[in-house]
């Protein structure tokens, strides 16, 4: 009787809570099983067993939990073409306070239609059709997972919110330099350094063709200029002394190279404000005069500048651990190093042309890309419009000239000229989150490719640009 004298035990020191309708199975000390039914503060004896199954009830599973995060991840900015003046102080502002604290999560900016390094849309461009308005700027915060990227946060194109995802530390960068227009307004660069010319005027009809077959930006879907009527509001939120931020690189030509060099400082610009300081790198303007170029100081014209930019890109200067570099200011005669065009093709561009103040003033306040321009024998890339209405250009003739220490200079008159937009390097990291219905890689003939009405006018601007330059070789071969 030693199994009912160890239920009786049990159930004495449970009898105050066997209240209820209940079943309980005691193991004894033997190996057999007990069963006892209380029904009401009554304990019954069911009986004894050799063994018990239990049968779980049939409870739904609960949701597995989403993965955490396992680093920081990045941002990723996708705007349109025309952003407003809150929106685009906004961009600049993230670019800004990440850049000045040094942060290690990327600030990604996407214009409309970014290209990959093979010239089609980039995957990450998969991000735009989360975006219910398209008018809007949207930033996604993307994180890595144990198993994919997943969109942790998302919202309108907003310093103080975007900032406060990553618990980054909001950095008004002030204005704190004076600009001098009047010391270096509208300089005859013949007379200030006549040795170093090298923008060669195309005749007038070659002109008007090189801007009939240019993508104009005033075609770009969304793209709206900016009337006279609000210059002076987007001036004092961006003042000539802040956007001359960003100027990372300072070049010297040595030569007549000013196309090659204006071409490599719009490369950067437009580098910069894309993917921040994490991300740049110094362009070789030589690694473009040398191709465009017959000798040092023969000059060159902007139209070929911009189709090699397109065609086969620049290529970076010497010291930044790529496989093919090149000088920055020297060596005319130095060969580019074999295999040069795997490298170079990460730095090329779409090219866009602009010629109207309105629409230049989007191109340079909002859109924040460069203008290269040439007047006077000289090519120079236009950065900012200053409050009283002057055209500010980064000039390539080192930090002692100019305004600002960086080698700036101001007009009093717009100039149309080839605007850049940089494909985004596949050394950038783009991560896809897993909300995406776009494939990692775009194959040539999908859709997306097929669909791009920029990639067709940039091709058309290709293929005319080559009957143009096989018709005056044609002319050259007559004239001898």
């Amino acid at each position: 009787m030693r199994w009912l004298l160890a239920t009786v035990l049990m159930l004495a020191s449970w009898s105050g809570s066997l209240v209820a309708d209940d079943l309980m199975i005691f193991r004894l000390s033997g190996g057999q099983n007990v069963a006892i039914k209380t029904s009401g503060g009554a304990v019954e004896l069911v009986g004894v067993f050799d063994s018990v199954t239990v049968i779980e009830p049939n409870v739904p599973t609960p949701p597995t939990p989403p993965d955490e995060p396992t680093g920081p991840g990045q941002l990723i900015c996708v705007r349109p073409w025309s952003c407003t003046l809150d929106e685009s102080d906004a961009d600049l502002t993230i670019r800004e306070s990440l850049d000045a604290t040094q942060s290690k999560i990327p600030y990604l900016r996407l214009l409309p239609g970014t290209l990959n390094q093979k010239m089609q849309p980039h995957a990450a461009e998969g991000y735009r059709s989360l975006v219910a308005d398209a008018t809007k700027g949207w930033v996604f915060h993307v994180v890595p997972t144990a198993t994919t990227p997943t969109i942790l946060h998302q919202g309108p194109l907003d310093a103080d919110l975007v900032l406060g995802w990553i618990g980054a530390k909001k950095i008004a960068l002030a204005a704190d330099d004076v600009a001098d227009e009047a010391k270096w307004l509208d300089v005859d660069f013949t007379k200030a350094h006549p040795e170093l010319m090298g923008m060669n005027e195309p005749p007038a009809w070659l002109q008007q063709w090189y801007a009939e077959t240019a993508t104009n930006v005033r075609s770009l879907p969304g793209f709206q200029p900016i009337p006279k009527s609000e210059w002076a509001a987007w001036t004092a939120r961006f003042p000539v002394t802040r956007l001359a931020k960003s100027i990372r690189n300072i070049t010297e030509q040595t030569m007549g190279s000013c196309v090659g060099h204006a071409s490599g400082n719009g490369i950067e610009g437009g580098c910069y404000m894309q993917a921040g300081d994490l991300f740049f790198r110094k362009s070789s303007g030589m690694s473009m005069y040398v191709r465009i170029g017959r000798s040092p100081n023969s000059g060159a014209y902007i139209p070929d500048a911009a189709d090699e930019i397109f065609n086969r890109g620049i290529l970076p200067v010497l010291g930044q651990s790529y496989k093919h570099e090149f000088p920055q200011d020297t060596d005319f005669y130095r060969k580019l190093p074999d295999g040069w065009e795997s490298t170079a093709e990460a730095w090329k561009a779409a090219v866009y042309s602009v010629d109207d103040q309105e629409s230049g003033f989007r191109v340079l306040m909002d859109l924040r890309l460069r203008n290269q321009i040439g007047r006077s024998s000289h090519s120079i890339s236009e950065f900012a419009i200053t409050s009283s209405g002057k055209w500010a250009y980064e000039n390539s003739w080192g930090d002692d000239w100019g305004d600002l220490g960086k080698s700036v200079g101001y007009d009093s008159k717009f100039y149309s000229g080839y605007v850049y937009a940089p494909v985004l390097r596949d050394e950038i990291p783009i991560m896809l989150a897993r909300q995406l219905d776009v494939a990692k890689g775009q194959e040539p003939d999908s859709p997306l490719v097929k669909e791009s009405p920029h990639l067709k006018a940039y091709r058309h601007f290709d293929d005319e640009l080559q009957k143009i330059k096989a018709m005056l070789e044609e002319i050259q071969k007559w004239a001898k």
